[in-house]
């Protein structure tokens, strides 16, 4: 269990460019809900993490996703992440179909466990930002000394581990 926020960066390479996420965990408490909004403003990309194993975790998915629809820009890029692909899945698979297509949301599922999905996660993230900055919606920061774009992306659980199991299933079956 994770207590506080945590701050990782990530190098991805899009397009021969190296964009650097800054990327900030909160891990969904309560407790922080104050200080999440106050990285909302400043993200260019959130992952929603929810627990495939919790019913409640997904439930809770709604409520966030009004508040970042609440206190960000419409062009900010939202990813939904199904994390803990690795165990038995108890979370509809019809329900989230119908979130994330009725909210036009991409949908990942990961195991921050084993790693997979996680680079793809992210590269994919990172690539929906950097296309949002090359059409002219910044929000991604320049830094002029550097050939490197920096993106900030808003976790609401720890996921960082990278390297994928040999085997793994493909989909949850929920």
């Amino acid at each position: 269990m994770q207590i506080g926020l945590q701050y990782h960066m990530k190098n991805v390479l899009i397009d021969d460019k190296i964009i650097k996420l800054e990327i900030w965990d909160t891990a969904g408490q309560e407790r922080f809900r104050s200080l999440t909004t106050s990285f909302y403003r400043k993200a260019d990309g959130i992952i929603m993490v929810f627990d495939l194993n919790q019913d409640d975790s997904f439930r809770n998915l709604q409520a966030w996703l009004g508040d970042i629809m609440e206190k960000t820009d419409e062009n900010i890029v939202k990813v939904v992440v199904g994390n803990k692909s690795d165990l038995p899945c108890y979370v509809d698979g019809e329900l989230i179909e119908d979130f994330t297509n009725t909210n036009k949301l991409p949908y990942f599922e990961v195991s921050a466990k084993t790693g997979y999905n996680i680079t793809n996660l992210f590269e994919t993230t990172a690539r929906l930002m950097y296309s949002n900055f090359a059409n002219g919606r910044p929000r991604i920061l320049e830094d002029s000394m550097a050939p490197m774009k920096t993106g900030r992306v808003t976790l609401s659980k720890s996921m960082m581990q990278s390297s994928p199991p040999s085997h793994h299933r493909e989909k949850c079956k929920c």
